[in-house]
């Protein structure tokens, strides 16, 4: 064994020579000496599933965003069912006057307080099961008997809509409803009985109470659309900024 240094022989210390560590080479020959270093193999990572979206989507995205917040709002009276009082005769029943404890109780803000309402019930059936509530002076009011046809009025018998009646608003609830109970016992002779109050109820609203502008229009309109974009809005900017951090 080669010894190294003079001071080495005298203190009886052997230096041994050792063959360096290195990587194995392609070049070397297949018998490797056992001491050598190899390179850990890891193994291999499963497959990442990522979600790519092409450049030319984006405009795409976009453009159903805006069309979203420009959409008009659905028309209020737009299909509603009053199958429950359509072409039936409806009898007039009283005149009333909406009070303030029945705006503080039922919270409905279309009519404005004082505001005058006319009632008429089927005249097939005796208890006032099924109403037509108007709210407003119209020309209805003058009406002793009202037959009701998709959202149109006749008055009296006669064949044709009649005129000035078109309603601003025309809800029809198909389910027993309080407030219904309250406008008819305020103002009909004999109050409905506990057993059989109103089952369904017409409301058509002749006027309104919120008085709209011009300025106002852009905002009614985006109104539908807003509870939406609350929503979804969200959702896109998080798988879009997911997709960013994957690339």
């Amino acid at each position: 064994m080669p010894v190294r240094l003079s001071s080495a022989r005298s203190l009886n210390n052997k230096w041994i020579d050792c063959p360096p560590l290195h990587r194995p080479q392609q070049t070397q020959h297949p018998q490797q000496p056992r001491h050598a270093l190899r390179p850990i193999r890891r193994p291999p990572s499963p497959p990442q599933l990522q979600l790519q979206i092409q450049p030319e989507t984006h405009p795409v995205l976009l453009l159903a965003l805006i069309l979203l917040i420009l959409a008009p709002a659905p028309a209020l009276c737009k299909e509603q069912n009053c199958t429950f009082l359509d072409n039936y005769i409806l009898k007039f029943v009283c005149h009333g006057s909406y009070v303030e404890e029945m705006r503080l109780e039922h919270k409905d803000r279309i009519p404005a307080i004082g505001t005058p309402y006319a009632i008429w019930k089927r005249s097939d059936l005796n208890e006032p099961s099924y109403l037509l509530i108007s709210f407003y002076d119209s020309q209805l009011f003058n009406c002793y008997t009202v037959v009701m046809n998709k959202g149109k009025f006749y008055c009296d018998g006669r064949n044709y809509i009649e005129p000035n009646t078109d309603a601003v608003q025309l809800h029809c609830i198909n389910f027993p409803f309080h407030y219904t109970t309250h406008l008819y016992d305020a103002c009909a002779k004999k109050p409905s009985s506990v057993g059989s109050p109103p089952i369904s109820v017409a409301i058509a609203y002749m006027k309104d109470n919120i008085r709209r502008t011009d300025e106002a229009g852009p905002r009614l309109k985006c109104a539908a659309a807003v509870p939406f974009l609350v929503t979804i809005i969200p959702f896109l900017l998080s798988r879009y900024f997911g997709i960013l951090l994957c690339q």
